[in-house]
């Protein structure tokens, strides 16, 4: 006859195994909530140097478009992730052959600042609200502070 802990303890790693299968997001990653709370300080700052020439600031924003699109990318092979790569698609979007989409947060910003030259304060501390609320939301879904069907997670995908 089995030993009640025996059964208990297989009963227990059915249960966690059950819910793990239900999840519907994958689980917290350390490296992923590091990037983007990393990358989002850098956006910022790069956005407060708006005031001054576009072209001054080219090589940068190029390498924090890579960066964008190495976080993305890695975002993109974790199972369960399809909720935060819309998310990311929302905040800096890239199509199929690899083109920014204009429509995107951050193409939209760094698109409008090279047409202006250098955009004026109040306009970038309206672009900053709405750029860090995106990356606010996808650590918070990170950190599972949020759902998915959160209804924040949803005006935001939802926001032209």
């Amino acid at each position: 006859m089995m030993s009640r802990t025996f059964v208990s303890s297989v009963l227990a790693a059915i249960i966690i195994i059950c819910i793990q299968g239900c999840a519907t997001i994958s689980p917290f990653d350390q490296y992923a909530y590091a990037q983007v709370t990393a990358v989002k300080v850098d956006v910022l700052e790069l956005m407060d140097q708006s005031t001054e020439p576009y072209q001054s600031h080219e090589a940068e924003i190029g390498e924090i478009n890579t960066r964008l699109l190495k976080i993305i990318e890695y975002e993109k092979h974790r199972p369960k992730n399809g909720i935060t790569v819309k998310m990311w698609s929302k905040l800096f979007g890239v199509d199929s052959a690899g083109q920014f989409i204009n429509t995107s947060i951050i193409p939209s910003y760094w698109l409008k600042w090279k047409k202006d030259g250098k955009e004026r304060l109040v306009f970038i501390n309206e672009a900053k609200g709405q750029v860090a609320e995106g990356f606010d939301l996808i650590a918070q879904l990170e950190a599972k502070k949020i759902k998915p069907a959160d209804s924040q997670v949803n005006t935001f995908l939802s926001n032209k």
